[in-house]
């Protein structure tokens, strides 16, 4: 199947076997030499989000374009995006019981224990699924990530470019 697809000023056709979101994800990646590792987001022509769930039923809709958007090159730049992603984190653990012990920790120790790990995750995804449902969008998870490791940076992934390892 043929697709229409824009990333930045750029529109091209690309061809996906099946109407597949990672398949398609992958192909525009390799088409717009995109680096494996950024993070894609992909909307309609209206600026709506397709997600995973709806990319098959689009992709029957006729003369639809997907508008391919870099989370950390189209943002204002990379230090923007983390910034904002912190102060994002850091304000849910501050307003949140516990929270303000899991940072408290961090300033004291420069790290967190396994146990005030879990209780920041417990509390963040308890979050996460009070805004966006029982199962959150792949690009939040990436985005919650993203503000953890800026705010906690001895817990990124040394081997990653994004420093954080992606289970989506």
């Amino acid at each position: 199947m043929i697709v229409k697809v824009q990333y930045r000023n750029q529109k091209k056709y690309i061809k996906i076997p099946q109407a597949c979101f990672d398949i398609f994800i992958t192909e525009v990646k390799e088409r717009f030499s995109i680096p494996v590792d950024n993070i894609l987001s992909v909307e309609d022509e209206t600026g709506t989000e397709v997600d995973d769930y709806a990319f098959p039923d689009l992709l029957t809709t006729s003369g639809i374009c997907f508008v391919i958007k870099d989370e950390l090159n189209d943002s204002g730049g990379d230090g923007t995006l983390k910034r904002f992603r912190k102060e994002e984190i850091k304000h849910i653990l501050l307003t949140k019981p516990g929270g303000s012990d899991v940072l408290k920790e961090y300033e004291e120790k420069g790290t967190i224990s396994p146990a005030t790990r879990k209780v920041m995750v417990n509390i963040l995804v308890a979050d996460m699924v009070q805004s966006e449902g029982r199962i959150p969008q792949r690009l939040t998870k990436e985005k919650y990530a993203l503000g953890i490791v800026t705010l906690f940076p001895s817990l990124q992934d040394p081997h990653g470019k994004t420093g954080y390892v992606s289970y989506s």
